[in-house]
């Protein structure tokens, strides 16, 4: 034992005053030079006693789960890799009596289920000199894997390190630990099936991804060394695992191939037993392929189906060394569909290699297989035909005429015969029978819409595809937009999908247009309007074709001539010319007055406003209100004018929101703003038109526009005065944004003074109980913080904050959410003194969705200008809730500005009451030592 200086054992016994102290001497000593000196202390002073090891920790109120780290096991495995390292083996010993000690306790009566504990002990071993773990130790990974709580990285520790390690060793012993291990870890593990609650799958005992990651990368080393061990092993869970119910029967259903293959079910629980007896079986013949093949041999004659595959999948891998064990299993009964992909790979694969005797007892086989029912004879002979399948392109006469025959008369093999049924997956358009510089070169030469109208989509898995001949149509036209501008002529009497195509193709032009000069991109949009008109003036465009198939409706058509349309109107870069504004008012009138309208008012009434055919329209004729709007403002045209001309239109559609055209009131709603500048007046005499109350989807539809608009006093002031937003206050709008929103807008109300604590607006905010109304104006309100608020702003901030608390206090259960996103107003305060009866109400809640972090943040403010009132609130907070993480450390930081203000007392007693925070516990010590001197 080695004996330490009078300081160091002083040292020792320091570490036993708190678990604090503990913590903290283990990091100091794993910084000495040679740490492993002190062992025989620790463990005589009993800092490696199996009680020291903590249990999980029920966390109240919430009742979760928290498992403690044992401060001692960064020491147990530093003194492992040095022993390890160094072939240490007193010491290895010394660190696996520790082991020992504690796994055992850890089964008793009081089982203390420290998965943290047991994943150190995992890497313990993998680090000790091998010869310091006995046999009967590995018995105790058993215990370590059934832990109560995560049993994840004990599997991923053993495989990084004892694994490894023994594997590594020349020793056999080593091996056969090794086998010991990998089999506590695969061990069967029955539970309730996902499925099926009334039945069981099986799953390994420890996590599956971890333990196929442990059988990749020691299968085949297993197998060089310790084949019969390890493919026993393997062989014993492969038949637990699939010798009851569905498994045994249908094993191709739950793993239709032994090798690693796409068509394998993705995160199978137990498919890496079938991987391990693979890997174990090819390393085995790759060493010693004279015992491996009668245990391969053995597994063609198993009563489990997967056992068999195995078998018959290791025998074609291995085909050179094992050939001879195909002939005596050759029979009508190893024709079982159950072998279907291993035998039909090795049929396909080996055939032509096998001898004639071989060959013949093959097709013989075949011949006599027998099916019953009683279409028994042709049933028969297709399954004749599919296992003759695998023989295509023989030489052998008597297989390749009779699968000819069998051809003749039944047809061919699907696809992928080698398995009984396949999944495949694709995604994208599929190919297209154009690429884009075909299509190119067919507009060039006059033939492209000839050819779009011959096309004829192939099937609709192999393509071609129209979806992908329109996705290359567009990249055409973004590619060479003249060469379509003079072939759009023609495009009338191409099909609907393909005048989509062309017109989206245009648009993706000009979303993304780069050096498109002004004048040949003029005389594209003369072109698109020349098209637009052509197709509009056709009476047969509005009527729908085929309503099963959404890319031959008008719709699509419409949809893109008012994306073009509107983009026009807004893009000053890329749009289209001012002269071609009266012809483009026409053709928007026109798409709003037969385009598809939504029929119900939607709860997401922005997105329908924007994605139907109405509403696109619609919005295509506001840009171009406002682009005539502003061409008026910069032009001598007359701004009355302009209104009169769009004035008839707006009112035509605001007569319809009766229950009907929902769209136009939502974006009446988003275009607030501009209306009052089209005309004030005019949207003074209507705003109870376009928030008509007696007509609640429109009245809806009209706020959720009114979300995403800029509204100024004067539009709020009108709002307010024609009551149109106490009528808002009660209505169920269905959609969260739109009501955050309105509260902004109360909240901007009540900072500019037009709006009041005593209002009808806030007094129904109040009575009718809406907490999570308040908490949207809670936080916005902290989002303006840094604009230049005037001092009577931030009172009435901090008025409707005393307002708050005084009615959450009046409540019988506290809405705790509602107290804790008051804390966000705290950066309005300027002192703490005064304000106690704001702060400490929050400081008991303010933990609830993590507003801890910031409210400390403005304590460490405060803190500078009234140290004695957040002195206060600090301990209103410790005592309702101690925060397990200290960000950016904001409390330490606190609780130091409190001791140095004067009230280092209690800076202690707050240090003591969060010992467990990182670094709190030497700032005890640093305070401690200042009162001591």
């Amino acid at each position: 034992m080695t004996s330490l200086t009078t300081k160091e054992n002083s040292f020792m016994a320091m570490m036993g005053n708190s678990d604090e102290h503990t913590r903290k001497g283990f990091e100091l000593i794993l910084k000495r030079p040679y740490f492993p000196k002190f062992f025989d202390a620790l463990f005589a002073q009993g800092f490696f006693d199996p009680a020291k090891n903590p249990a999980p920790v029920t966390v109240q109120p919430d009742g979760h789960i928290h498992i403690p780290y044992w401060k001692a096991l960064d020491y147990l495995k530093a003194c492992a890799r040095v022993a390890g390292h160094d072939g240490d083996a007193e010491l290895g010993d010394k660190v696996m009596t520790v082991v020992r000690t504690v796994s055992t306790a850890s089964r008793g009566a009081d089982s203390r289920h420290n998965h943290l504990t047991f994943w150190a002990f995992s890497e313990i071993i993998g680090a000790l000199p091998i010869a310091s773990i006995a046999s009967q130790d590995l018995h105790f990974v058993q215990d370590w894997l059934n832990t109560k709580y995560n049993r994840f990285m004990v599997a991923h520790a053993l495989d990084e390190g004892a694994l490894r390690r023994l594997l590594a060793s020349d020793d056999p012993a080593a091996w056969t630990k090794a086998v010991e291990l990998i089999g506590y870890c695969t061990a069967i593990r029955w539970k309730p099936s996902r499925f099926d609650p009334e039945t069981d799958e099986p799953g390994t005992i420890a996590d599956k991804y971890y333990v196929k990651e442990m059988i990749d990368h020691h299968g085949t080393s297993l197998g060089n060394k310790v084949g019969l061990e390890a493919a026993t092993l393997f062989a014993g869970r492969v038949a637990e695992a699939f010798g009851r119910g569905g498994r045994a029967q249908w094993s191709h259903v739950f793993r239709p191939a032994v090798e690693d293959d796409d068509q394998n079910p993705k995160g199978a629980s137990i498919d890496c037993v079938v991987d391990g007896l693979r890997d174990v079986l090819l390393g085995w013949c790759d060493s010693d392929v004279r015992t491996a093949k009668p245990f391969v041999a053995s597994l063609l004659h198993e009563q489990s189906e997967m056992l068999r595959r195995i078998g018959i999948f290791v025998v074609n891998r291995r085909w050179a060394h094992l050939k001879e064990l195909y002939r005596p299993v050759v029979s009508p009964e190893l024709f079982d569909f159950g072998h279907l992909h291993e035998l039909y790979l090795l049929l396909r694969d080996r055939f032509e290699t096998f001898s004639n005797e071989d060959k013949e007892a093959t097709v013989n086989a075949i011949r006599d297989i027998s099916v019953t029912g009683a279409d028994g004879s042709g049933t028969r002979e297709i399954l004749q035909r599919h296992w003759l399948s695998a023989l295509a392109g023989t030489t052998y006469d008597p297989a390749s005429r009779w699968l000819a025959d069998l051809t003749t008369r039944y047809g061919p093999e699907p696809n992928h015969a080698e398995y009984l049924s396949f999944t495949e997956t694709r995604w994208g358009p599929g190919p297209s029978p154009y690429s884009a510089q075909e299509l190119i070169a067919l507009a060039a030469e006059g033939t492209i819409v000839d050819k779009l109208c011959a096309f004829r989509p192939g099937d609709p898995w192999h393509g071609p595809t129209l979806a992908a001949l329109i996705h290359e149509l567009h990249r055409a036209v973004k590619a060479a937009p003249d060469h379509f501008a003079n072939a759009m002529r023609e495009f009338p009497r191409a099909p609907r999908h393909f005048q989509y195509g062309l017109l989206h193709g245009f648009w993706l032009l000009f979303r993304d247009a780069k050096g498109l000069t002004p004048a040949p991109e003029e005389t594209l949009w003369h072109s698109l309007f020349e098209f637009f008109e052509q197709l509009l003036r056709d009476p047969q465009f509005w009527e729908v074709l085929d309503n099963t198939n959404r890319e031959a409706q008008p719709s699509r058509v419409e949809d893109a001539i008012a994306d073009l349309l509107d983009h026009g109107a807004r893009d000053g870069a890329h749009g289209y010319p001012s002269s071609l504004l009266p012809r483009a008012w026409s053709v928007v009138q026109d798409l709003v007055e037969h385009a598809n309208a939504a029929t119900e008012p939607s709860a997401d009434a922005m997105s329908q406003a924007i994605n139907s055919s109405k509403g696109r329209a619609l919005g295509a004729a506001f840009s171009h209100i406002l682009r005539r709007f502003r061409s008026a403002a910069k032009t001598a045209d007359s701004h009355t004018s302009v209104w009169a001309e769009v004035r008839p239109f707006l009112d035509h559609q605001l007569a319809q929101c009766t229950g009907t055209n929902f769209e136009f009131s939502t974006l009446c709603g988003t275009h607030i703003r501009n209306l009052q500048w089209f005309d004030a007046g005019w949207l003074t005499e209507h705003i109870r038109d376009i928030f008509p109350v007696v007509h609640p989807g429109n009245f809806r539809s009209a706020l959720a526009g009114l979300a995403y608009a800029s509204v100024t006093q004067a539009i709020y002031r009108m709002l307010r005065d024609k009551g149109i937003m106490d009528q808002a206050m009660g209505v169920d709008i269905g959609n969260s944004h739109t009501r955050e929103r309105l509260m902004e807008m109360l909240a901007l109300a009540y900072l500019w003074g037009d709006d009041t604590l005593e209002s009808p607006r806030f007094d129904y905010l109040f009575v009718e109980q809406r907490s999570d109304d308040l908490e949207s104006i809670n936080h916005f309100l902290p989002t303006i913080r840094d604009s230049a608020l005037e001092c009577r702003q931030v009172e009435r901030v901090v008025d409707y904050w005393r307002r708050c608390v005084r009615w959450a206090q009046s409540r019988s259960e506290p809405p705790v959410n509602l107290l804790s996103s008051l804390s966000g107003l705290t950066a309005f305060l300027t002192t703490a003194e005064g304000n106690l009866d704001l702060l400490s109400p929050v400081a008991a809640h303010v933990h609830v969705h993590r507003n801890a972090y910031e409210f400390i943040r403005e304590l460490n403010r405060l803190v500078k200008v009234s140290p004695r009132a957040v002195r206060s609130v600090v301990a209103k907070f410790i005592d309702t809730h101690e925060p397990f993480h200290d960000y950016e450390n904001g409390m330490q930081t606190l609780v130091q500005a409190i001791a140095e203000r004067g009230f280092r007392a209690d800076a202690i007693d707050f240090c003591n009451k969060l010992r467990a925070m990182p670094g709190m516990a030497e700032l005890f010590e640093k305070l401690t030592r200042r009162c001591a001197g």
